[in-house]
């Protein structure tokens, strides 16, 4: 319990501190339906976020969802820092506290170009160095390209497995 009250407290006061923040730079939440209903269909898809403050803090968000210009979400952690307790009840953040929002992406595209390039260079080199003797030079495309296409599957199956932070919302300062 006394957990729950003293991770609130850290809420609130780092909202004190983006309100005290805000007289310099407050962000511009988006008027448009169209973007603000996209930004809550891929934030409605992650069970965790990641939010810069307008004081420059970042927490993460747990189970958020974004509803009428506000992030509602179950639990945070400061930094990312993980902690044990939840509290049972939503807490809210409004989006013109938020600069940034982040979610956890998988790097798979990235492994298959990746494994796309170093497969086609690979099956190419091995096919012109003559190794096997039996292979004709004059297909040295063909081995590159089926080289290129196991390098991108196994490069997309290696990428899988990393998960990187994505900026899907940032927002512009107004003075």
């Amino acid at each position: 319990m006394e957990d729950d009250a003293m991770r609130s407290l850290m809420l609130l006061v780092a909202l004190v501190v983006g309100g005290m923040t805000k007289l310099l730079a407050q962000a511009e939440v988006p008027r448009d339906s169209a973007a603000i209903a996209g930004l809550a269909d891929q934030i409605r898809s992650q069970g965790r976020i990641r939010v810069r403050l307008v004081n420059y803090n970042d927490l993460e968000l747990f189970q958020p969802r974004l509803v009428e210009g506000s992030l509602r979400f179950v639990r945070f952690e400061p930094g990312g820092q993980s902690t044990q307790s939840s509290p049972d009840s939503l807490q809210v953040l409004p989006l013109m506290e938020v600069t940034r929002i982040q979610v956890r992406k998988s790097a798979a595209g990235k492994g298959a170009v990746i494994g796309l390039i170093v497969g086609g260079v690979t099956m190419a080199a091995v096919n012109l160095s003559g190794s096997p003797p039996q292979w004709e030079h004059s297909e040295t495309s063909l081995f590159a390209i089926l080289g290129a296409g196991l390098g991108a599957v196994v490069g997309a199956l290696v990428g899988a497995q990393f998960r990187t932070w994505s900026t899907i919302y940032e927002a512009s300062a107004s003075r």
